[in-house]
């Protein structure tokens, strides 16, 4: 059984989701690599389904990736985003 520990939210927009790099950027998102998360979207991130768990990858303090499983994670496979939202919208990673 998975609990959840706290939150983290952001504003995805064309600034911090990057395509071309895969990452979301997410000032002290507090996340290591191998996190479960569980993301919250309106208007999803292009490669990424509101509702479905995910395990983080971390770039960075600022800086993560999603993948799809742990041994993914492990080896850096992350999953390609393909767009982000066109306007400023909350978003939210719950671990």
């Amino acid at each position: 059984m998975y609990a959840l520990r706290g939150y983290v939210s952001f504003t995805a927009n064309s600034s911090n989701v990057s395509t071309s790099n895969n990452t979301i950027t997410l000032s002290s998102h507090g996340l290591s690599s191998g996190d479960i998360v569980r993301y919250v979207a309106t208007t999803n991130i292009g490669g990424l389904t509101s509702g479905t768990i995910y395990y983080a990858i971390r770039v960075d303090a600022n800086t993560l990736k999603f993948t799809t499983s742990a041994a993914n994670a492990k080896a850096g496979t992350a999953i390609t985003l393909s767009s982000a939202p066109s306007s400023d919208e909350t978003q939210y990673l719950f671990n």
